[in-house]
């Protein structure tokens, strides 16, 4: 669809006067919206192969000039550059003709090199403050320099949203806050109830953000619902995985047979959460858990090995196309359930 850009340079040239562009750009937002109409979690990463020629060539352009830059000057100048780098290119290709994964590749190379830079100057003046110092441990800088990363990563997608606007970048900062979390609770030596706690309130705090968003767009027209998609695509896994330790499953390549049914079960509840917001995600990030739980209450009949390889992809090969084809039919029996006040607020149900 043509940018705000493509339509003022359209009404410059003489082409088409404002209020034309404005009608056809009004018209060209609503076939968009009808092509994607049944699918709340339409998004679109590219327009052509020109966008993703244009993507591997501005991740190139980004890695390069920072490791030319590390060659000259050194670190931390060679995490410095990348990101001024990434910033410049982002004022065209994100701020003024709006191209999504170019976007997305500049904002996480922003976001990277801003978070490195942090770790990199924290981890200089650790040095700094430790020499000759007998009072501090020798490591206690080790996990301040993750911390420091993480935290750098926060302010730089944060940045860069509150200057492009881009939903990628939202995500960005949540998965950066996930990643402060567990490395502080990790360098504190957190015990595993405390680690799934706190790691699974980190979850559900990334979700209650993004359903803040989904509930004041329940159409899911505007940018609001792009925003909450990523953040959704952050918390989900984040919840799974700290759901699934806090019920004592330590690893789902070695399930006991009560282990696999708590999987289930916790899926499942995920799943009707899934539903009820119209969210995918949510269910996506427990199909790993679920297909090795599966797996196991399989192997409990005593078959072959390459029996209960195949019968478990065939299981949930057979789950996943049943949800994905009938996942509006699910949905609205799963909103019947639901207060009236809170169903008004939630996606409607389209026609199957």
């Amino acid at each position: 669809m043509p940018t705000p850009d493509d339509w003022s340079a359209a009404v410059a040239a003489g082409l088409v006067d404002r209020a034309g562009a404005e009608r056809l750009a009004a018209f060209f937002a609503a076939r968009e919206r009808a092509e994607f109409a049944g699918d709340a979690e339409a998004v679109r990463f590219v327009r052509g192969f020109h966008d993703i020629f244009l993507a591997i060539g501005v991740a190139i352009l980004v890695f390069g000039v920072g490791f030319a830059a590390m060659l000259v000057a050194g670190i931390p100048v060679g995490t410095i550059v990348p990101a001024v780098a990434a910033w410049g290119l982002a004022e065209v290709f994100t701020r003024r003709r709006r191209l999504v994964l170019p976007s997305i590749v500049l904002a996480a190379a922003f976001t990277a090199a801003v978070g490195l830079t942090v770790a990199t100057l924290y981890a200089l003046g650790a040095e700094l403050a430790t020499a000759g110092s007998s009072d501090l441990p020798a490591d206690w800088s080790e996990g301040g320099i993750g911390i420091a990363g993480a935290a750098g990563g926060i302010v730089g997608a944060l940045a860069f949203f509150a200057r492009f606007r881009l939903p990628f970048a939202l995500g960005a900062a949540a998965l950066s806050a996930v990643v402060l979390v567990l490395v502080a609770l990790m360098w504190w030596g957190a015990g595993d109830d405390v680690f799934s706690l706190a790691t699974l309130a980190t979850g559900l705090a990334v979700f209650a953000a993004a359903m803040a968003f989904d509930l004041q767009d329940p159409g899911r027209s505007g940018l609001g619902s792009d925003n909450a998609f990523w953040l959704h695509l952050v918390a989900a896994p984040v919840i799974v995985y700290a759901a699934i330790g806090l019920f004592g499953v330590e690893s789902r390549f070695d399930l006991g047979l009560q282990d696999a049914l708590v999987v289930v079960g916790i899926v499942v509840a995920l799943g009707l959460v899934a539903l009820a917001v119209d969210r995918r995600a949510l269910l996506v990030a427990g199909l790993g858990y679920l297909g090795f739980a599966i797996g196991r209450l399989i192997a409990a009949t005593e078959l072959t090995s390459e029996t209960i390889v195949a019968a478990t992809l065939v299981v949930l090969g057979i789950l996943m196309v049943a949800l994905g084809s009938g996942w509006q039919p699910a949905r609205r029996g799963v909103l019947r359930l639901l207060p009236a006040g809170l169903r008004a607020r939630l996606p409607p149900v389209h026609p199957a």
